[in-house]
């Protein structure tokens, strides 16, 4: 996905020296691991909440890979790809519907599909 994507989906841009930071508040479940991860990148109680470059760019993709609803990406400056590409360990909301399905499909003692 592009930015242009991104932002059509609903991202916004917070951007910074070394890397740009894309939130979605639609896609966010609100795990809090982003204010956990780094108090100094992400603070709901500042605006803007999001400040890419408090912390080093290494430090901003740690944190953003344990968001688990997929409502932050990031883009290192000179690189096009958005990072990453789903929440490492997630489901679309489409797997967790067939996820559902297919259990209920199951008759008991049938191993899971």
């Amino acid at each position: 996905m592009n930015e242009s994507e991104l932002m059509a989906h609903g991202y916004r841009k917070y951007t910074g020296e070394q890397v740009d930071v894309y939130f979605n508040l639609s896609v966010c479940t609100y795990s809090g691991n982003c204010v956990r991860g780094n108090h100094a990148i992400f603070d709901t109680k500042r605006k803007p909440w999001i400040l890419p470059d408090a912390d080093s760019p290494e430090e901003v993709a740690r944190v953003i890979h344990t968001c688990p609803s997929g409502a932050l990406k990031y883009r290192l400056k000179g690189s096009e790809e958005i990072l990453p590409t789903f929440p490492l360990g997630a489901m679309t909301p489409d797997e967790i519907e067939d996820s559902a399905t297919e259990k209920e499909d199951c008759q008991p003692g049938e191993t899971d599909k």
